[in-house]
């Protein structure tokens, strides 16, 4: 099962000439001799200059009356278009998880949440099944075990404890991990007072990760109702092996960095994981009401009931969470919720200061060729830059800058890619999403 692969314009109305009148009252009197033919002409005149009056003023009111017309139907063509492109942007991406699904034989169903924000437009879309078994159909409300995409999570928090100073990244774990921790640590040959909340953020600490430790996976198999610690699981990882690297020397992914950054957390803020991470991210803020930490926190009322996920054959729903618990995952949440997640972390909702996203994406001194940043990867799919992570249990969460796009996936299978389904939904909106909608 484990190890796990990374992942209008105003109008003015044109005034009547006045120019008749005036040239009337200076034009020079007439002689008595041809008073009374000129009365008559004179009434002439004058009835012409009126009668050029009307009509100039019946000129500027069609025109008047015409531009308005014409700023009226700009707007509502405009809004026709952009339902339009709305209506052909959701057919393609029901047509992309329908093909994605026909196209895969062993996942249950397919989940998909896309939030582009700047252009108010949000989908959501799901087929097969929550429950093969029962034929429960899928949703994207239904939840689901969101595995390493938990990291993400994770190094957002640990960063806003940076941000309110309760945290260093640059100073020794000696300083937040409790003695019990050190001391598994460093019987292990691991050097804790070189090793920094960066390293572990970055997975550059040399640790190895416990799921390559065979005994563990052993009996994690034979008994998956077992209820792990986290002291059990960080004892494994030392067991599996010797230091990989020196702190900062190298790069491994492993999920041993993360459940320690899940204890500094809990002694930095003197609460649960579930409940820091709640709390320093801001769900209510951003309207994540489906996310809660598995087994730590009590679910939310009124929810679907989780839906199931497959290694293979294998259905995982009744698998103890502890197993996957304490950091480097555990969070249980919906597609809807990890989109909307992206689009706040990358929006400016989660970090007080602009300085900290840069922080959390930028590659490591000296790393040019890294793809791994804190707690979130970037890849380049589609042709352009994608800010994700992906989740053993076919989950995933990615946030296109260009694109202002943010999606939360689920296939509930660990066997399917998500990339290959995050890319075709990245084309759809290749093609422009109305930006008036």
């Amino acid at each position: 099962m484990f190890p796990r692969p990374l992942f209008g314009s105003h109008l003015k109305r044109r005034a009547v000439s006045k120019e008749p009148d005036s040239l009337m009252k200076s034009a020079p009197l007439l002689t008595p001799r041809m008073h009374s033919g000129a009365t008559a002409a004179q009434a002439a005149l004058g009835g012409a200059w009126r009668m050029k009056h009307l009509f100039i003023a019946l000129i500027c009111v069609l025109v008047v009356c015409l531009q308005a017309q014409a700023s009226e139907k700009p707007s509502a063509t405009l809004h026709l278009a952009s339902e339009l492109a709305n209506s052909s942007i959701q057919s393609q991406l029901d047509q992309v998880i329908r093909e994605f699904a026909a196209n895969n034989a062993t996942i249950p169903g397919v989940a998909v949440f896309v939030d582009q924000h700047r252009h108010h437009f949000t989908w959501a879309g799901a087929v097969g099944f929550a429950d093969p078994q029962n034929k429960t159909p899928l949703t994207a409300e239904h939840p689901i075990r969101i595995a390493s995409v938990t990291k993400t999570f994770v190094a957002a928090a640990v960063l806003r404890l940076v941000e309110q100073r309760r945290m260093h990244l640059d100073r020794s774990v000696d300083h937040y991990l409790s003695t019990d921790s050190l001391t598994t640590l460093r019987k292990g040959n691991y050097r804790t007072a070189r090793m920094t909340v960066r390293h572990l953020l970055t997975h550059r600490a040399g640790l190895v990760d416990y799921y390559e430790n065979q005994t563990f996976m052993q009996l994690a198999a034979e008994n998956p109702q077992r209820r792990w610690t986290r002291a059990e699981q960080l004892t494994y990882a030392v067991e599996a092996g010797q230091p990989l690297f020196a702190p900062g020397a190298g790069y491994h992914y492993s999920d041993t960095g993360y459940i320690l950054l899940g204890e500094i957390m809990e002694r930095r803020t003197g609460t649960s994981l579930g409940a820091a991470l709640r709390q320093l991210i801001g769900y209510s803020r951003l309207n994540m009401h489906s996310t809660w930490h598995e087994s730590i926190e009590p679910e939310p009322r009124a929810l679907l009931p989780r839906a199931h996920q497959f290694e293979g054959k294998r259905d995982i729903y009744n698998i103890d969470p502890s197993i996957d618990l304490y950091g480097g995952g555990g969070l249980v949440s919906t597609v809807g919720d990890m989109a909307r997640f992206m689009q706040g972390l990358f929006g400016g909702k989660v970090f007080t200061r602009p300085e900290t996203l840069e922080i959390m994406v930028s590659a490591p001194k000296g790393e040019k060729t890294s793809h791994y940043r804190m707690g979130i990867a970037v890849k380049e799919i589609a042709g352009i830059k994608v800010y994700l992570h992906n989740g053993y249990w076919g989950t995933s969460a990615a946030f296109a800058p260009s694109l202002n796009l943010a999606i939360g996936i689920s296939v509930g299978q660990h066997e399917a890619q998500t990339d290959p389904l995050l890319e075709s939904v990245i084309k759809v909106f290749q093609g422009g999403v109305n930006t008036r909608n």
